[in-house]
């Protein structure tokens, strides 16, 4: 594993030189992997983004990041958001092992909640055969709501080319409607399941952002 431990300090010379802009937080990479928890790259890089007073989006599915709601608070413009795939704790367990569990999750947007940082959350992957179960999202977007959501995007699977040999064979034998719903492809199956996390979105009055 690398560490860029010099990260906070790069970006403090980035923020002193450069013009300021929105700050995107995750686009690839979590940034509260367990390694957070010693490092605090995170947080320092937020302390640098603070007092610049930077507009800043997060995305992540750590319940570390409560540790920094104390920094969240303090900007101007800060959007938190919360990664969450499915309502069941089992398949978590298996698509996102290292992840930190629902309840976790849940926990922190409601944490999220009751300190102003109006949370949202991202529904995806939407996985056929596996995520859009019968009463899967309603389920999930129950739960959402419980815990102050009022705002939620979501997305389909989208695999990468290079990863998708060795990935397909390890769903397909965990969840073998997984292999049916792609062997299969039904062209209405995403469109039904965006239907029925908008309709479950709007029963609840929680907005639905492409």
């Amino acid at each position: 594993m690398d560490v860029r431990v010099d990260m906070p300090t790069v970006l403090a010379r980035e923020l002193a030189r450069k013009e300021k802009g929105p700050v995107w937080f995750a686009s690839v990479t979590d940034a509260y992997q367990p390694a957070e928890a010693r490092y605090c790259l995170t947080r320092k890089c937020l302390e640098q983004l603070a007092r610049a007073d930077v507009p800043v989006s997060l995305l992540t599915k750590s319940g570390l990041v409560t540790r920094d709601y104390d920094l969240m608070k303090r900007f101007s413009e800060f959007e938190l958001g919360f990664s969450i795939a499915c309502a069941d704790e089992g398949i978590r367990t298996i698509m996102e092992p290292g992840a930190s569990s629902l309840d976790d999750r849940l926990r922190a947007m409601a944490e999220a909640s009751k300190a102003g940082l109006r949370p949202w959350a991202f529904i995806a992957p939407i996985m056929p055969g596996i995520t859009t179960r019968p009463g899967e999202v309603e389920t999930l977007i129950e739960r959402l709501a419980a815990v102050g959501i009022r705002k939620v995007g979501f997305d389909p699977f989208r695999p990468k080319p290079g990863i998708w040999a060795r990935l397909r064979p390890f769903l397909s034998a965990r969840f073998p409607e997984f292999q049916q719903a792609y062997s299969t492809p039904d062209a209405q199956l995403l469109a039904r399941t965006a239907e029925r996390i908008e309709m479950e979105c709007r029963r609840r009055g929680i907005g639905v952002v492409a």
